[in-house]
């Protein structure tokens, strides 16, 4: 089992158009606050980044 993991959200200009990346960095909050709740499960960081070089398929997120 892994210590800690950590999701990196593309905010990139095509992944965030229509600020689709900025949604589902604000969906992550609540779901990972109640995944960590009382849990053994290891902590999770999320993290942004300016691109994934994976533009065509956003938005992205790397776990």
């Amino acid at each position: 089992m892994f210590d800690r993991v950590r999701i990196v959200v593309c905010r990139g200009i095509y992944c965030n158009e229509g600020r689709r990346a900025d949604h589902l960095l604000k969906a992550l909050g609540p779901l990972l606050e109640a995944h960590q709740t009382g849990t053994d499960l290891p902590q999770v960081k999320v993290e942004t980044a300016n691109c994934l070089s994976m533009c065509g398929a956003g938005p992205n997120l790397i776990i």
